[in-house]
Order: C-alpha cells, then structure tokens, then sequence
C-alpha cells in the first residue's frame, strides 16, 4: 500500500500550537511596543522579532507604529553603498510608518559627504514632510581629520530654506526635536543657524560643535522660543560685546516653555559688557516660570546674568568652573550670586552639580555656598583637587571646620570624583560626612 509521504515540519513549529501562539494579533502588538520601547533605535529587534514565526512577521509589518523609527551608520567610504543603498533603505523602511511622525539617527563619516552623494540624501531628508525628530551627527573620519567647514549641513539647510521660500512653508513644520552632533566641525564666520525659519515647532534642540565663531548667530533668527521646551548647546562659543547677556534674558524672557537650558560654552564668556537692557528686556529681574534645569559656565558674565533672573521652578543647577580668574573686585562671589537667585526666585533648588573644581575656589567660594544648600537633596563634585583640597571639602561638609549650624541636612545623594587614591584618612572623613547625625 503506497502512502503520500508529507514535508518534515519546521524545526520551529509543532503539531500542536505553542501558548504564546494563541495570542491574539491585538494583544501582541501591544507585547512588542513594549518591546521596541525599551530599546526603540535597535531596528535589528523589529527584523529579529519578525522572522520568528508568520503571525509575528504579520504583527510587526502591519502596525505603522513599529516603522516610525530608524538608526543607521554610513561608515563605508565607496559611493555605491553609502548612496545607493542608503536612501532607498530609508524609503522602505518609512514606507511602512504609513503617516505616522518619523525619528531619524544618521551618523555619517567622514563628516563630508562627496558631492555626488549629497543631492538623494539631501532631497529625502526635505522631501519626507513627517519627520518627528533628526538626529544628525557628523564624525571625521581617520582620513580627513578635522573639518573646518560646514559643507553639508550648510547646503541642507539651504534647501530647506529654498523650499520654504518656493512653496511659502518648510518641509520642516513638523519637526519638533533636532539634534546636530558634529563635534569636527566648526562654523565658518558667515553660516547661518536659521532654525526659528526651517523649524518653526521646535520643542527641543541641541547642538554639538567644535566652535561657533559668530555668537551673533545664537540671537539672530536662531530658534522660535514660543515653543521651545528644551536647549542644549555644547561648542566653544566666540562671545562678543553684548551678545551673552542677550542670548540668556532673551530666551529666557521670551521662550516661555523652556524647561531645561544648557550651555557648554568653555567658559569664554566676556569679562566686562556694555549692555542696552531696554532693547532685550523691559525690566529686572527677568522672569522664567517654567525652566527647571540650568546648566552654564562659572564665569564673571554668567555670574552677573544670574543675579537679574527670577527662575521659581527652578531644582537643578549645574556650574561648570572655567579656567579664567575672579580676580576683580566687581564680581560677584558664587555663594553671594546663588543667593541673589534664590531670593529673587523663590525657588527650590534640590539638585547641584559643580564640575571642574579648582583649588582657589574651594576656599573662596564653596564654604559659605554650601551653607545655602539648606534643601539640596543631591549634590555631585568633580573637582581637579588633590587630597588635600578634597579632604578639607569634605570636613567643612561634615561639621569639621564650621560651627553646629546644620550643613546639606536633607542631602540624600552625595557623589564625588577624584583622580587621587583613597588614603585611609580620606575613608574616614568621608564617612563621617556621610554618617553625620545631622543627615
């Protein structure tokens, strides 16, 4: 008797369905949102997770939701795959987010791209009308080194504004997050940072330069505040007459939103300053309601900044020590500054960060500035001191040098980084601080 032989089943299906194969397509969608959620630029997951079985393929290709996100890294130096094989992987994969909002990390090196490659990225990037959020970051590659121009974001930008100023609104309206990392870039003198134009809905923004040699670019069309939750920017910034003071009343005064405001600018901040307060603001202080987490340069400038701002819902603070002196009579101290804010501001600053600590101003500013520390939850040092200066910080914390007038009574995190090994004496002092009865 001749029998009709039938194909080995799958190594991974059975005869008889598995529990997690009986979940319905609804539920499981919501499995993997959860999923991609925890790690939602590793498009790899969403390639993994689909070849498992035909039920999980059908999920995961027939829910825009999962495609809306997308990483890559074009490290290859040959034109056929970073120009060919890019964008049309772009489009695939965003075709299937249907008209959802679109996020987007490129990073590209080196940090030109050929001439021959710009025209399909560039037309993508301002022809897809959904994008969400950018994250572009440019990296020189061991070939090119440094790159002293700003080639091709320059000339993407140029195309956004060519489109906007063509069809009377930019491919960019919805964009609400952009990031720039080019750390190997600096500005040339004349580039234009138009994001109050190109991104009128920005709600957060950060940019990671080398250099910015025209501080008049950061007040001049540069972001429309009205939406503006947050600001970041990390680059060695070429501060002029007034342009500091301006930059910080006037986001401030006008970005009525922002939430966190940070400024990596290596402390290059103008020692003195001639300033039109009437032109930026109409009076002092200048009030921010909203802003929560202030992050600048120690500086003369910013010290004087921070006393006319009144900034209530302010928690966090972080000041980061330049390398100039506080040597003139007029500047103010960092703990007379503080105060100054506080009073002013009513606020409740819990969280501190000091960075870049040097030895003349654990003596000159930090004992009489930790003393106003009465409600600081969490405090983080990273100092440059030996341990000597550490140890003479942490005694003046923990009641050692100072009278019984309690010091950081509601501190519940404390941390400190130094490049010293801990000696025995450090361990103790330490953790006297720690384990002090007034904590």
């Amino acid at each position: 008797m001749n029998s009709i032989s039938q194909d080995p089943p799958h190594p991974h299906e059975s005869s008889s369905p598995s529990p997690i194969s009986l979940i319905p397509f609804e539920n499981l969608a919501i499995v993997f949102q959860f999923v991609f959620q925890t790690d939602e630029f590793n498009c790899h997951t969403r390639l993994d997770l689909a070849i498992v079985c035909r039920k999980w393929r059908d999920t995961i290709y027939s829910h825009p939701r999962f495609w809306t996100n997308y990483c890559c890294s074009t490290y290859s130096t040959t034109f056929v795959k970073r120009s060919t094989e890019l964008v049309p992987q772009l489009q695939r994969w965003f075709e299937r987010a249907g008209a959802l909002p679109l996020t987007l990390k490129l990073t590209m090196t080196p940090a030109l791209p050929t001439p021959e490659e710009l025209p399909a990225l560039t037309s993508f990037l301002i022809q897809t009308t959904r994008w969400h959020s950018l994250h572009l970051r440019l990296v020189a590659g061991p070939e090119t080194g440094y790159t002293d121009t700003w080639i091709w974001l320059d000339s993407l930008f140029s195309a956004v504004g060519a489109v906007l100023k063509e069809e009377g609104s930019s491919p960019w309206e919805t964009l609400q997050k952009l990031e720039i990392e080019a750390r190997d870039v600096r500005l040339q003198e004349f580039t234009r940072l138009p994001f109050a134009r190109l991104a009128p809905n920005l709600r957060e923004l950060k940019i990671s330069l080398r250099q910015i040699p025209n501080a008049y670019r950061l007040v001049e069309g540069f972001v429309n505040p009205k939406e503006l939750r947050r600001l970041e920017i990390d680059a060695l910034i070429n501060w002029k007459d007034d342009i500091l003071p301006t930059f910080y009343y006037r986001t401030l005064a006008q970005a009525a939103n922002l939430e966190t405001l940070k400024v990596s600018d290596y402390g290059r901040g103008p020692a003195f300053f001639l300033f039109n307060f009437s032109e930026t603001v109409p009076s002092f202080p200048v009030p921010n309601l909203t802003l929560t987490t202030l992050a600048i340069h120690d500086n003369r400038a910013t010290r004087n900044c921070l006393q006319n701002l009144s900034l209530p819902s302010l928690t966090s603070l972080t000041l980061v020590s330049s390398k100039a002196e506080f040597r003139h009579h007029s500047s103010p101290s960092l703990a007379v500054t503080v105060k100054r804010l506080i009073a002013r501001s009513d606020c409740k600053i819990k969280h501190v960060r000091l960075e870049d600590l040097d030895a003349a101003r654990v003596y000159a500013d930090l004992q009489p500035f930790i003393r106003l520390l009465t409600i600081v939850e969490s405090l983080e040092l990273l100092p440059s001191l030996n341990t000597r200066y550490l140890l003479f910080l942490l005694r003046i914390m923990s009641h050692e040098t100072l009278d019984a007038n309690p010091i950081l009574p509601n501190l519940i995190s404390f941390s400190v980084h130094w490049g010293s090994p801990m000696t025995q004496e450090t361990k103790e002092v330490f953790t006297n601080f720690v384990e002090h009865p007034a904590r």
